[in-house]
């Protein structure tokens, strides 16, 4: 399936929270923008972003009967709600859209936790959902620097993450260092 149909697809979905699809909009403009600098397939960057929030808005059981076929045991449970999305979206994209191309399928995994040796597509669509245009809080410098030093800007963005978790007194959250959940995601062929 081509961009365009995708992009229909998810916005037919979305259709129903606009605030959530201009989101999605901004994340793909960056990111393709973001592509472009990198050197970075800017046909896989708008896929992953396209479909990083398409689970968002749907209901607990429908997140965790995606994520239960995916990852089988992985416990999901144990992590904050705020993050599910990520992981029944790999569901989604494998499964409603038909992406089997594991660098998108990361791209969007981790694109609200991050972790270690993220492909330079990873690091895209987690730099993009979170500095996108219509994102309030989102540093003006820091969105400028995306395009000059994708790394850099990943670890400042990795830095005030872990800050503000941890000003809400938890521990930070990285589904990329929880060996059962790396584990069934390489017996699932996603990583």
């Amino acid at each position: 399936m081509e961009y365009p149909e995708i992009r229909n697809l998810v916005a037919l979905k979305m259709s129903a929270d606009p605030k959530r699809w201009r989101h999605v909009e901004g994340t793909v403009r960056m990111a393709e923008k973001l592509a472009l600098c990198n050197h970075v397939d800017c046909n896989k960057a708008m896929i992953a972003s396209v479909l990083h929030d398409a689970t968002k808005g749907e209901p607990d059981e429908m997140l965790l009967m995606r994520i239960h076929r995916q990852f089988g045991s992985f416990r999901v449970e144990n992590y904050p709600r705020k993050i599910w999305h990520a992981v029944a979206g790999v569901d989604y994209a494998k499964e409603d859209i038909g992406i089997n191309d594991s660098d998108i399928l990361n791209a969007i995994l981790f694109h609200t936790t991050g972790r270690e040796n993220m492909s330079i597509l990873e690091k895209i669509v987690f730099v993009s959902d979170y500095l996108e245009e219509t994102r309030a809080y989102a540093d003006i410098a820091l969105r400028k620097q995306a395009y000059v030093d994708l790394d850099k800007t990943v670890e400042a963005i990795l830095k005030r993450k872990k800050e503000y978790v941890e000003s809400l007194h938890c521990k930070a959250v990285s589904l990329g260092s929880d060996m059962a959940f790396t584990d069934s995601l390489s017996e699932k062929g996603g990583n």
